[in-house]
């Protein structure tokens, strides 16, 4: 009982008390503009993220996502096809990997969020040289104004840190790495959005925020994580 409050306080509780703090200090405070400003030049506009490595990340940042979403349907696939009790656990999580990509990234921030929730990015900002004014985190802009809000290149970044959910029980170190991982690569990916005008600080952070909870709850329907495992078990 000790160890599933505890985890559910490290799963569940603790991140969101951090998105809410952070939320509550972007919102009320002149964070989100004040970063931005700090990657813009009057005349050579965003030139941090036109050089590289940060340009780089635009345009293949992504790709490490994909591979392994494509990965895990692999798996499922080839666990169906040759069924056993090892195959069944790595079908549950590629099951939870590809389910994970589809609904954070996929559904949840780019088919959703960036979709219907119109928010100007920062190079259409009045300050930034366009003719937009700035909306603050969890305001709607006009309709057809951006979709700066989450970012969908740092959604595809931070959901890296899948693993994390099936692997923390039986593999701590293994799901500390895969943390790290997803965490570190977000936020360079992220650093390279802000830097291009792309993106707030507020963007990054609410796509870090979707993608954990999509990842944890997709984990848990496909009953991925060792817990639902070894309960399911004959």
């Amino acid at each position: 009982m000790r160890h599933r409050s505890r985890d559910t306080l490290l799963v569940w509780v603790l991140p969101a008390v951090l998105l809410v703090a952070a939320t509550a200090w972007l919102r009320w405070s002149d964070a989100d503009l004040a970063i931005a400003r700090r990657f813009f030049d009057p005349v050579r506009h965003w030139p941090v993220g036109a050089r590289e490595p940060w340009r780089w990340f635009k345009y293949h940042g992504t790709l490490p996502a994909w591979i392994l979403s494509v990965g895990a349907l692999a798996v499922v696939i080839t666990a169906r096809v040759r069924p056993s009790s090892r195959a069944a656990r790595w079908r549950r999580r590629g099951a939870a990997l590809a389910l994970a990509m589809a609904l954070g990234p996929g559904l949840v921030v780019n088919g959703g969020f960036k979709t219907h929730w119109p928010r100007p990015r920062p190079r259409d900002l009045v300050e930034f040289g366009g003719t937009r004014a700035f909306v603050p985190v969890w305001d709607r802009g006009e309709p057809a104004s951006g979709a700066s809000f989450p970012s969908g290149h740092a959604a595809s970044a931070f959901y890296l840190f899948t693993p994390f959910f099936f692997l923390r029980r039986r593999h701590p170190v293994a799901a500390f790495v895969a943390l790290a991982v997803g965490l570190a690569w977000g936020s360079m990916m992220g650093y390279a959005r802000i830097a291009q005008g792309a993106h707030f600080l507020s963007d990054v952070v609410w796509s870090a925020g979707f993608d954990w909870y999509v990842a944890a709850a997709c984990t848990r329907a496909c009953g991925a994580d060792d817990e639902a495992w070894r309960t399911r078990r004959p």
